[in-house]
């Protein structure tokens, strides 16, 4: 039954665990998106 898996993901595809039918996927961002980095200070 394993093996029906693979021919038809369940939620995700067992071949790409990386790969996630979610929309982020095509950022290639990972799941945990980190906070922005505080924006530059100009001391200038």
């Amino acid at each position: 039954m394993a093996k029906q898996s693979n021919n038809r993901p369940q939620g995700r595809p067992t071949n790409n665990p990386n790969s996630n039918p979610k929309p982020k996927s095509n950022n290639s961002m990972p799941r945990y998106q980190a906070p922005p980095p505080p924006p530059p200070k100009k001391n200038d």
